[in-house]
């Protein structure tokens, strides 16, 4: 848990510090939320199922003994 939150953190600092980096993710993230209203229902319906698989599958990962 440690080593994720300070992965996370260690990223924020580096977005925080690159703004060419911030701009591009800052356009992308315009660009996702235009795509979704643009395409909507279908795009929240199919963001939801995503959503779940990936829930499904890290939680299945997640319990696997190694």
């Amino acid at each position: 848990m440690i080593r994720v939150l300070g992965t996370l953190g260690m990223a924020g600092m580096f977005v925080a510090i690159s703004p060419k980096l911030r701009d591009s993710l800052g356009n992308y993230a315009v660009n996702a939320q235009d795509y979704l209203i643009t395409h909507s229902p279908y795009s929240y319906a199919g963001l939801g199922i995503v959503v779940i698989a990936l829930m499904v599958l890290l939680s299945r990962t997640a319990t696997t003994s190694r």
